[in-house]
């Protein structure tokens, strides 16, 4: 266990399909689609984060047999903060 639980509010995973735990959130929370992010590291998280309609930042990981291909990637969580601000310029830009 890496001791995590008290950075989360909400951990999610199996059986539940990720567009549905990613819509219930979204929807639980009263979260506009652009002020989430999904952060992930494989081909079925991207494909969540497009149907959801929301942001997708790759965790690059050396056993990533087919990397997702995409503008936000990180190497660890400790780069999140940078690439969330990033995207929140990039989101602002978008919507002049």
């Amino acid at each position: 266990l890496k001791k995590l639980q008290e950075y989360f509010s909400e951990i999610h995973g199996s059986p539940r399909e990720k567009t549905d735990i990613i819509n219930g959130i979204i929807r639980d929370y009263n979260f506009n689609r652009d002020e989430v992010a999904y952060v992930g590291d494989s081909q079925s998280d991207c494909i969540a984060a497009e149907k959801t309609k929301i942001f997708f930042i790759r965790r690059e990981m050396n056993s990533n047999a087919n990397p997702v291909t995409n503008l936000w990637v990180i190497k660890d969580l400790s780069d999140l903060r940078g690439v969330l601000e990033k995207i929140k310029k990039f989101n602002i830009r978008e919507g002049d």
